[in-house]
C-alpha cells in the first residue's frame, strides 16, 4: 500500500508512483491518496485566528501527526486490515506515527517517504529546534526504511536521529517527461529566460520581475509561468504564461528556452530544476536543502545564497552574456538528465526497494552510477 499526500508537489510524486506501479508485475499496489480533513487542518494550526488576532499555539506539528495517527489507524481497521499487505510506504512523516502504533504487532513492513527531517528543515530555514523531532525519531526508529528525496535529507535522518544508514535508500522523485531530449533550434530573438512556479512569492517571482526591470528588459525575455503570478500586468518583455499544463511546459515551452531562473526561499527539492534540466536549460537557482543534489553548481547552472540579490544578478548577466557558456551547460545540463534526472530509472529503483523491504533483502541506496 502506498498512502500519499496531496499538498504542494506531492501529489505530482503520487501520480507518477501510481502510474509507475502500474507497470510493475511484481507489485498488487493499493494507493490510499488523503486530502487533510478540516479537523487535522485545525490540529495542525500554529496560530488560532480569533477575530482580528492570531493566538499562537504549540506544538502544532506534533498534534497534526496524532491526528493522522488516528485517521490511518481508522481507515486501517475499518477498510485496509494490515494482514492484506507486504508493505505500506508512507509520505511523509506528518502521516507515519500509525508506524509506531502498529510496528511488532504486525508482519507487515513499513517505509516513510521524507523530503526533509524537522531538523534539518527548521536548521536550514528557521534556526530553531522543532517540537517533532522527538516524535520523528519514534517514527524513524519503528519503520523497516526510509527513503529520502535526496543526500540532505538521509544525512539528516542518520545523523541528527543516529538512524543505520542501511535502513534508508535515496529516491529522487523525478518527473515523467516525455518531450524531446534534445534542443530545439529556435527563430533568433532575445535571451529567453523562464520561471516556473506556482508559489509566486515563496520561489521569488517579484525578486526576478525586478531584476528583469531593471536590468535587462530591453536584451531578454521572462515568460512566466505561474499559477500564482499576477494577472494582466503589462511589463516590457515579459510573457504571462500562467498555469500551464505540464505536457505544453515540457513540450513547446521549455525547449525554446535559454535558462531558467527560479531564486526560490524554501524549497527542500526543486522539482521544476529537473524539468528544466532535461530540456537542456542552465538553471540558476538557490544553494539550499537538497537543490544541490539536482543542480550541478558550475556544471549545469549556477547556485546561488537565497538572499543575495547581488549573486543572482551576476549569475544571470554572465549566462545573458556568455553563449560559449550557455552553450556548454545546456549539454551539460542534458546530460545530467539522461543520467541522474532520468524518472524510469527512479522509480524503478524505488519500487525495487519497497520489494526488497518487503522480502527483508539488503536495500541499495541509489541506483549504480547515478550521482
Amino acid at each position: 500500500m502506498f498512502v500519499h499526500g496531496l499538498e504542494l508537489g506531492f501529489s505530482t510524486v503520487a501520480s507518477n508512483l501510481e502510474q509507475y506501479m502500474a507497470t510493475r508485475d511484481d507489485i498488487d499496489a493499493v494507493h490510499l491518496q488523503i486530502a487533510r480533513p478540516l479537523w487535522v487542518r485545525i490540529a495542525g494550526m500554529h496560530n488560532l485566528p480569533l477575530g482580528r488576532l492570531r493566538v499562537g499555539i504549540p506544538y502544532g506539528d506534533n498534534r497534526q501527526m496524532l491526528a493522522y495517527r488516528a485517521l490511518l489507524g481508522r481507515l486501517f481497521r475499518r477498510w485496509y486490515p494490515m494482514d492484506r499487505f507486504d508493505c505500506v510506504h508512507l509520505m511523509t512523516q506528518q502521516r507515519s506515527l500509525i508506524t509506531t502504533t502498529l510496528a511488532g504487532r504486525t508482519s507487515t513492513r513499513f517505509v516513510v517517504g521524507i523530503d526533509a527531517t524537522a531538523m534539518c528543515y527548521y536548521r536550514e530555514f528557521r534556526g530553531r529546534s522543532p517540537m517533532s523531532a522527538g516524535q520523528e525519531r519514534r517514527i524513524f526508529s519503528a519503520a523497516d526504511a526510509v527513503s529520502c528525496f535526496s543526500n540532505w535529507a538521509a544525512d539528516s535522518v542518520a545523523q541528527d536521529y543516529n538512524i543505520d544508514r542501511r535502513k534508508l535508500f535515496m529516491y529522487r522523485p523525478c518527473v515523467m517527461v516525455s518531450g524531446p531530449r534534445t534542443r530545439i533550434e529556435r527563430e533568433p530573438g532575445p535571451i529567453r529566460i523562464i520561471f516556473i512556479g506556482n508559489d509566486w512569492v515563496g520561489k521569488g517571482g517579484p525578486r526576478l520581475i525586478r531584476w528583469h526591470q531593471e536590468h535587462w528588459r530591453d536584451i531578454a525575455e521572462i515568460h512566466v509561468c505561474s499559477a500564482g503570478a499576477p494577472k494582466g500586468k503589462q511589463l516590457t518583455n515579459v510573457i504571462w504564461h500562467g498555469a500551464t499544463p505540464h505536457a505544453k511546459l515540457i513540450q513547446e515551452i521549455l525547449p525554446r528556452m535559454d535558462m531558467a531562473v527560479i531564486p526560490t526561499y524554501l524549497d527542500t527539492l526543486l522539482i521544476a530544476a529537473q524539468e528544466a534540466q532535461s530540456q537542456g536549460l542552465p538553471v540558476v537557482t538557490s544553494r539550499i536543502a537538497g537543490i544541490p543534489d539536482i543542480v550541478k553548481d558550475g556544471r549545469t547552472g549556477i547556485l546561488c545564497s537565497p538572499l543575495d540579490d547581488a549573486a543572482y544578478i551576476t549569475a544571470v548577466d554572465r549566462l545573458i552574456k556568455d553563449a560559449g557558456l550557455r552553450r556548454s551547460m545546456s549539454n551539460a545540463s542534458l546530460e545530467h538528465g539522461r543520467r541522474n534526472l532520468d524518472s524510469a530509472v527512479w522509480h524503478r529503483h524505488f519500487a525495487d526497494q519497497i520489494v526488497a523491504v518487503a522480502d527483508g533483502r539488503p536495500l541499495s541506496f541509489s541506483p549504480p552510477g547515478v550521482q
